[in-house]
């Protein structure tokens, strides 16, 4: 999901971020999906090929002189489309690993103890005249049930959802962790005087004074 456009930002903007930090920490991060289509997000990655071998590549990379922009993430081949069956079957060497973090509720059911959801709304539920699939209610009412009973972590990115979960479906407080979205300061940050007058002559917008 990394190629989509709200869920794909917030895996984006993590990656940038927690390889660095798993060198620092000693846990080693895999990707499972296209190597192509990370490297085609911005995301340095390479073919996985074994878990000896990535264990010595990390540890040379680990005692170099290597910057951290340049951390690379090994991809575990990976392209079952999104809802499938094959998607919630998961992939075998998902079973290997101690954490699944799952960016959706789109998770791999044999495998669920170990993964960690987040789960960004439940609009199919709080606006229906935009979402009319009967099947696609029942198949979260399904979803949601297996989520709050095996497995390991909710995360939810604000606390309306949180409530959402906990009134709709029955979640507890417990169960879930809220951790908001953060903030990308490469394309966030305050304008430049310049940044500002180009704003205003480029526009037909008047200054509001408030």
């Amino acid at each position: 999901m990394i190629a989509h456009s709200g869920i794909g930002m917030r895996i984006r903007g993590l990656l940038k971020y927690l390889g660095p930090i798993a060198l620092k920490e000693n846990f080693q991060i895999y990707l499972f999906g296209d190597v192509t289509t990370i490297l085609n997000e911005g995301i340095l990655c390479y073919e996985f090929s074994g878990f000896e071998k990535n264990r010595s590549e990390t540890e040379t990379s680990d005692n170099s002189s290597k910057k951290e922009k340049d951390f690379s993430y090994p991809v575990i081949c990976y392209r079952s489309p999104i809802y499938s069956l094959s998607e919630f079957l998961g992939h075998p060497l998902m079973g290997r690993m101690d954490l699944l973090d799952i960016p959706h509720f789109n998770v791999p059911l044999r495998y669920l103890r170990k993964s960690i959801a987040t789960i960004h709304d439940i609009i199919p539920f709080r606006m229906k005249e935009f979402h009319s699939s009967f099947l696609k209610r029942i198949y979260m009412q399904v979803v949601f049930r297996l989520l709050r009973r095996f497995s390991k972590k909710i995360v939810s990115v604000s606390e309306y959802t949180a409530k959402d979960l906990e009134f709709i479906f029955g979640f507890s407080k417990e169960e879930m962790k809220v951790i908001h979205n953060g903030i990308d300061r490469s394309v966030f940050y305050p304008a430049t005087p310049t940044e500002k007058k180009n704003f205003w002559k480029n526009t037909n917008s008047k200054k509001v004074t408030y």
